[in-house]
């Protein structure tokens, strides 16, 4: 699989030719021997959020084989399973109960806050005009109890393959696309 990435990536297309290729037409570096326990944890997240299968997909290094970030290879145990799920009705009911929780964004206190005490709301602002909800910048609500509590017991189900679960969602598939583009070398 990494050979299969590094030809992708080696062939001189544009940005977003090599993350058509890369997620249209190469399979996910993790799932080879790994079939069912993928399909599981994909079921799995469609069912949570009540989306299609077919709107999720592994990024990341469980994708590439390798962090395309970071550079490091992925490693059973030790490496994320990042999945990206592009779904506009979800997104757009997760903007609204976040609305509806900060007081339409005018309460930015229920926001995550980085350890010298700043808020990540700008962070959070930022990546929601990216089409992009992020866990991590959410404001403390429901929403995101829910959201992590499903998270944190599919990441204990599957810890031997994964050392954490994480999921981002996308308003369209190409603001998903655009996202990776932002990572590809």
């Amino acid at each position: 699989m990494l050979k299969d990435i590094s030809a992708v990536l080696n062939e001189k297309l544009a940005k977003d030719q090599i993350v058509k290729k890369a997620f249209k037409v190469l399979p996910s570096s993790i799932v080879a021997g790994n079939e069912s326990v993928i399909y599981s944890i994909l079921q799995d997240v469609a069912s949570i959020f009540e989306v299609d299968i077919y709107s999720i997909y592994i990024i990341g290094s469980a994708h590439f084989g390798v962090s395309p970030t970071k550079k490091r290879k992925f490693e059973a145990a030790v490496s994320d399973l990042d999945l990206a799920v592009v779904d506009s009705r979800l997104y757009n009911n997760y903007t609204q109960e976040i609305c509806k929780d900060t007081r339409y964004l005018s309460d930015t206190s229920k926001f995550p806050r980085k350890d010298n005490g700043d808020s990540l709301f700008h962070s959070f602002l930022l990546y929601h005009a990216r089409g992009w909800l992020r866990p991590d910048l959410l404001p403390t609500s429901n929403l995101k109890r829910y959201w992590e509590t499903k998270m944190s017991s599919l990441s204990r189900r599957h810890s031997t393959l994964f050392s954490h679960i994480s999921i981002g969602i996308f308003a369209s598939y190409q603001l998903f696309e655009e996202s990776q583009k932002r990572i590809v070398p």
